[in-house]
């Protein structure tokens, strides 16, 4: 199919069931790892805020004080939520690398370069999301950014969750047609852990947290591991007899 036209140039086949089955399976479960890490840093983020926790506890009291209120209509209207998670993407995307194949056959032109088709563009979503050129105190955690008016309320709309005007430099969810599907899935799953386990009520942030850069996750510091037991021989036993007993 031309990407550009949507007619068909060259007749195929259509899917197997099979086919058809994994790709749901992608669709529907790809983003639970990446939900997981965002709700985990979302946490980290709101802990080690204590007023952008407050604007956000206040917000839950208000609109789902209970879990009777847990809706999806509630849960929509929380726009400080929104913000929150928006603002957790930027810092710390669980995808840090997005690899997009030049398709189109004069290549793709990007200022006075052009990438040749076939050649396989990588995108690294920090390295924009953190670009001071576009964003102002690019390492604070500062929710109220996206607020209307706010200097980065046209890097990303937080309540349709797509890009706004300036398009680009929020990639945490890719950009263009091959932008994540899943996105207001991902952001109704992050809205659901902290109003449902009060984790803002109960946890507090670790003194001395640890960042496993090799999987991008983030936990306590690992403890050293155990001394293997050690049994001592039973006494009154022959050698022979305590030969097993090391």
């Amino acid at each position: 199919m031309d990407p550009k036209t949507g007619k068909v140039t060259k007749q195929g086949r259509g899917f197997t069931d099979s086919e058809v089955t994994g790709w749901l399976i992608v669709l529907l479960f790809a983003g639970q790892h990446t939900s997981s890490i965002t709700a985990t840093w979302l946490g980290a983020m709101l802990l080690a805020h204590p007023e952008a926790r407050q604007v956000v506890q206040a917000e839950q009291a208000q609109r789902c004080p209970d879990e009777a209120s847990l809706t999806y209509a509630n849960l929509l209207e929380m726009d400080e939520m929104r913000r929150a998670i928006t603002e957790t993407l930027r810092l710390y995307p669980p995808l840090i690398l997005l690899m997009r194949k030049v398709m189109v056959a004069e290549g793709l032109k990007v200022g006075a370069h052009t990438i040749p088709k076939g050649d396989v563009v990588g995108l690294c979503a920090p390295a924009s999301n953190l670009d001071p050129r576009y964003w102002s105190d690019v390492t604070h955690f500062k929710p109220e950014r996206y607020l209307p008016g706010a200097d980065a309320a046209d890097m990303f709309d937080s309540r349709s969750v797509g890009h706004g005007l300036m398009q680009g430099f929020m990639l945490s969810f890719g950009g263009g047609a091959h932008m994540c599907s899943g996105r207001r899935f991902g952001y109704l799953q992050a809205r659901c852990l902290p109003p449902h386990h009060l984790l803002l009520a109960r946890l507090r942030p670790h003194p001395h947290p640890f960042v496993h850069r090799r999987l991008l996750l983030l936990g306590p510091p690992p403890s050293p591991p155990a001394p293997p037991a050690r049994r001592s021989r039973p006494s009154g036993r022959s050698c022979c007899a305590t030969s097993t007993w090391r």
